[in-house]
């Protein structure tokens, strides 16, 4: 009677909390079965960590970044281990990219459960949209992919015509006003803007729309974690980046953010290829890109951008290259001139890969980055080269020239074991589709009215009805185990004989394939923060992180070896070992005021050398006005001042106790030596 008391007593109080009560409120008679059956699986996995999973998020206290930082430190909520730049909350758990891998398994368990006992429609339909795009695109493709009459000279490619309809369907997913009409007439916008009627060279919009080969993006994409595609447009922007940026407002229809010069860099991966014209002006795109660049790295967060610059001849050419190096970007390889093909500007009508003919000047291919981003977002530098060099060599017209200084300095750094973040569009990730009928768990698709998908497949009149409002349940709710209540009514009417059976596979998988999601959650911020993570982003600064140069976090391969010019030897400074204190020995049965005599005796010895003697300073006393930018100390003048004439700090003032203790320890040591 009392442990019926007291547990009704539990449970008023849990549901009485307006945040932690919320599962409980909604499913009263679910989550005490469920807690049973995770409590007893848990014993019979030796897994108690599960149990203690189960707790926290069945109340919502996962410890995520919103949960830890959201009001103490609100700049620290993102997600540490992927680029998305979302806040880490319990939706973004089974969302990030750097957990794909484990949201797949989720999928694979959860159908193979379906198909086991053989629900109903389970092996039946697609997903959701996939029809509609289909349908989308090929009305498109009847009438884009012909001659139009305001615009005779262009059309548009099958392939561009799928990834409009796919960008228009991913940048609206909530606008109910989204249709096949409004998607033509955007369409139809972009391909007037460049309506061109050049006879020869581009004098139009065109003519600042040559694109970067596909090969060598997909390079830079993968081996430099690029995840923002700037100074694009609709019509040339590369499928391989999830985020890009256009220079045109009518761009914001198909998921583009508008004016990279508004738009901030940190905290980001990007790639950029301005437009090579108005070269004879002062100012222009390329120089304000590079100025641009070069105050977003001035940053705490890891930040890299990836530039392509021309070179042409004279001395008014050099200029970019020479504006990139003061900046301080590190050189990737040039390509000579006459040997680089871009893509050409009018490729989204005739073909993607259609290349007119090479860029007469020089290409030089840069990298801007901060020492955070080398530490966090590692580069294994000898196969980034190896493989553009191999992609030159059957693209271009002469093979690229490798920098052989950045080569050099990444040589000498310990290259990091650790893998980096992960880009929010992965090129070569394949997801697994969730189960066009049953996806009530999947954080990919969100809960909307799907009567009109679903009636396609769907004969029953009830089942439909049922399912319709099963794929709206709680998304975070279902993948702690707990089912729609339509779920288990329609199991109950189709399958009484087998219903607990099914119910508690369906519950014990979905719980488990969650609580892995969380645990590789777990173990890639273990290694975040115990490798990744810079001293100073701990709440430890060092005083050596002042150091700007990007290869400050690298350890030297062998620190007693000066590096290259442009390098820092900050880390060679950092493996000092400090040397250890020495006390005199305990001899048989020394008593412990003996033994403390000695050490006293020892370290005013040492005292009275230090102040008897000049001391040669190299000015590395008040680090608030020591020069750390990358400089060894011994470049530092030295001075000879006396320690006893410095400030009052270096001064050795004794108290009266001190004074009387000091006595007292002579009287001692003139009974030992008597």
């Amino acid at each position: 009677m009392l442990k019926k008391h007291e547990i009704e007593k539990a449970l008023n109080n849990w549901k009485a909390q307006p945040v932690a009560g919320k599962l409980i409120r909604k499913f009263p008679k679910q989550v005490p079965i469920l807690a049973k059956e995770i409590w007893k699986s848990a014993i019979h996995c030796m897994d108690g960590v599960a149990w203690i999973y189960f707790i926290f998020a069945i109340c919502h206290r996962l410890p995520t970044n919103l949960q830890k930082h959201k009001i103490l430190n609100p700049g620290r909520i993102n997600c540490n281990i992927c680029q998305s730049g979302h806040v880490e909350d319990e939706e973004h758990l089974f969302l990030c990219p750097a957990l794909a891998a484990s949201h797949d398994n989720v999928r694979k368990a959860m159908d193979s459960v379906y198909r086991k006992w053989d629900l109903p429609y389970s092996n039946v339909g697609i997903p959701r949209g996939l029809h509609i795009k289909k349908v989308w695109a090929k009305a498109l493709i009847e009438s884009v992919t012909q001659e139009h009459k305001f615009h005779p000279t262009l059309k548009l490619t099958e392939s561009k015509i799928r990834q409009l309809v796919d960008d228009y369907w991913k940048a609206n997913p909530d606008n109910r006003h989204k249709s096949l009409q409004d998607l033509r007439k955007k369409v139809l916008y972009c391909i007037k803007r460049y309506d061109c009627r050049c006879a020869s060279r581009h004098t139009c919009q065109l003519r600042n729309c040559w694109s970067t080969p596909h090969g060598l993006l997909e390079i830079l994409q993968r081996h430099l974690h690029l995840e923002v595609e700037g100074m694009s447009d609709s019509l040339h922007h590369s499928n391989l980046f999830s985020t890009w940026i256009s220079g045109y407002k009518s761009d914001k229809s198909f998921g583009a953010l508008f004016d990279i010069f508004t738009q901030s860099l940190s905290g980001k991966n990007s790639y950029i290829n301005p437009p090579f014209n108005n070269l004879s002006t002062n100012e222009n795109a390329i120089s304000r890109i590079i100025r641009k660049i070069a105050n977003d790295i001035k940053t705490d967060e890891p930040t890299r951008t990836v530039l392509l610059i021309p070179i042409f001849e004279g001395m008014d050419g050099h200029r970019y290259e020479t504006q990139a190096r003061k900046a301080k970007f590190l050189e990737i390889a040039s390509f000579p001139a006459e040997s680089f093909c871009f893509v050409a500007p009018e490729a989204f009508s005739i073909g993607d890969e259609h290349t007119p003919g090479p860029f007469k000047g020089k290409v030089g291919l840069y990298l801007a980055a901060n020492k955070s981003s080398l530490k966090i977002d590692p580069i294994d530098w000898n196969t980034l080269t190896e493989d553009i060099k191999r992609w030159s060599q059957t693209t271009c017209r002469k093979s690229v020239i490798i920098c052989k200084s950045t080569l050099e300095k990444f040589s000498e750094r310990i290259q990091l074991q650790y893998h980096p973040r992960v880009p929010s569009y992965p090129c070569h990730t394949q997801y697994y589709n969730s189960s066009p009928i049953y996806h009530y768990y999947d954080f990919s698709i969100k809960p909307s009215n799907e009567f009109e998908h679903l009636k396609k497949y769907i004969r029953d009149e009830n089942h439909l009805r049922l399912l319709n409002r099963m794929n709206q349940h709680d998304r975070f709710a279902a993948v702690l185990g707990i089912l729609p209540n339509q779920l288990i009514r329609m199991i109950t009417e189709v399958k009484p004989d087998d219903k607990d059976a099914i119910l508690k596979d369906l519950r014990l998988t979905s719980f488990w394939q969650g609580y892995r999601v969380w645990r590789q959650r777990m173990n890639l911020y273990r290694e975040y923060w115990r490798d990744k993570v810079p001293t100073c982003l701990k709440g430890k600064p060092e005083v050596l992180d002042k150091c700007v140069n990007p290869f400050h976090y690298l350890t030297l391969v062998n620190p007693t070896k000066a590096p290259s010019l442009g390098t820092c030897n900050c880390s060679a400074q950092m493996k000092v070992k400090k040397n250890k204190r020495k006390l005199p020995e305990v001899t048989g049965n020394m008593k412990i005021d003996n033994w403390l005599v000695k050490v006293r005796v020892v370290e005013e010895k040492k005292s009275i050398k230090i102040r008897n003697k000049t001391a040669v300073t190299d000015g590395t006393d008040e680090l608030d006005y020591n020069d750390l930018s990358c400089l060894d100390h011994k470049h530092l003048p030295a001075s000879t001042i006396p320690l006893d004439s410095l400030k009052d700090k270096h001064l050795r003032i004794r108290t009266s106790g001190q004074m009387v203790l000091e006595e007292q320890d002579r009287k001692k040591r003139l009974k030992l030596l008597s």
